[in-house]
């Protein structure tokens, strides 16, 4: 039974979201692992998005290396593997050119499925990139800011 102090701040977060409805799917595809880039189409700055890029069956060995890039930025970036093969990651646009998937697979047959979801621009959710103090986001004094395992330091 989980502790309804681990439960009660997701329900918080989203109803301060006012989020009622599903969110809006901006990409969703599964396909087979390869090299590739995947453009990101219509994104904008008045929002912030999440990236799921799951792999359908373990690793046993090789890795996918998978990034989100702006431009030249890459604003989040993780290395799947047979332990951990899953990226979940909250992201935002710093400027105004086109953002991509970037990924690079090595020694890999599996698929992946990914879905891109938009969500509304808010300083309670961590999103990337926030390593430099020029892309931090307003973060509400005296309020919980929420972030997924995979980005929650």
């Amino acid at each position: 039974m989980p502790n309804l102090r681990q439960t009660l701040p997701l329900a918080l977060v989203f109803s301060s979201l006012a989020i009622s409805a599903p969110l809006p799917v901006v990409l969703s595809r599964t396909a087979a692992v390869q090299a590739e880039t995947i453009p990101l189409k219509n994104l904008d700055q008045k929002h912030q998005y999440s990236l799921l890029y799951s792999l359908n069956a373990p690793l046993s060995d090789g890795t996918v290396d998978v990034e989100i890039r702006q431009g030249g930025a890459v604003l989040a970036a993780k290395t799947l593997h047979a332990g951990d093969a899953d990226f979940y990651a909250q992201f935002r646009l710093v400027d105004s050119p086109a953002a991509s998937i970037a990924v690079k697979a090595q020694s890999v047959s599996s698929s992946y499925t990914l879905q891109v979801n938009q969500w509304p621009l808010s300083g309670k959710l961590k999103s990337s990139p926030s390593h430099r103090w020029q892309d931090a986001t307003s973060v509400p004094l005296g309020q919980t800011v929420f972030a997924s395992g995979d980005d929650s330091e």
